[in-house]
């Protein structure tokens, strides 16, 4: 889903159509839409690599509090 968002932001896509082939891309848009697709898959990677950061902190500083922390809610 995110990688659709990204892709479809990049508006790369609408002068180029894989599927029907309608307009072969040239070598400058195929390079121009690997480059893309490298930059998303990076922006991806970025924000999983940060998000698991925080969980694995979350999940650490739970485990720190001993038994009280497994049953704090989110209200606390």
């Amino acid at each position: 889903m995110v990688r659709s968002a990204l892709w479809d932001a990049t508006g790369w896509h609408w002068d180029y159509s894989p599927p029907a082939w309608r307009n072969r891309a040239t070598e400058k848009q195929e390079r121009e839409g690997w480059e893309m697709a490298v930059r998303i898959e990076k922006i991806i990677a970025t924000v999983l690599r940060e998000a698991h950061e925080r969980q694995t902190e979350e999940a650490m500083e739970i485990v720190s509090e001993g038994p009280k922390g497994f049953y704090r809610t989110s209200l606390d």
